[in-house]
């Protein structure tokens, strides 16, 4: 793995591998989105979307970090 060979690359190395992991729970909570959509459920949808705010918000927060 690259942070074994350079020291310094290992934050950048979590940062993405956390970032890669939120992509990934945003893929699933776009698939209950739509079902929610698609079945018109209210409640389901508003909680969907409160969950995509806080993924996108922490997403935002490590790409920040990685820009530093």
């Amino acid at each position: 793995m690259v942070a074994s060979s350079n020291p310094d690359a290992a934050p950048l190395v979590t940062i993405l591998s956390r970032e890669q992991s939120i992509y990934g729970q945003l893929l699933a909570i776009a698939a209950e989105e739509r079902t929610a959509i698609v079945d018109r459920d209210l409640p389901a949808l508003r909680g969907v979307l409160q969950r995509k705010q806080d993924m996108l918000g922490r997403l935002s927060d490590l790409e920040d970090r990685r820009i530093l």
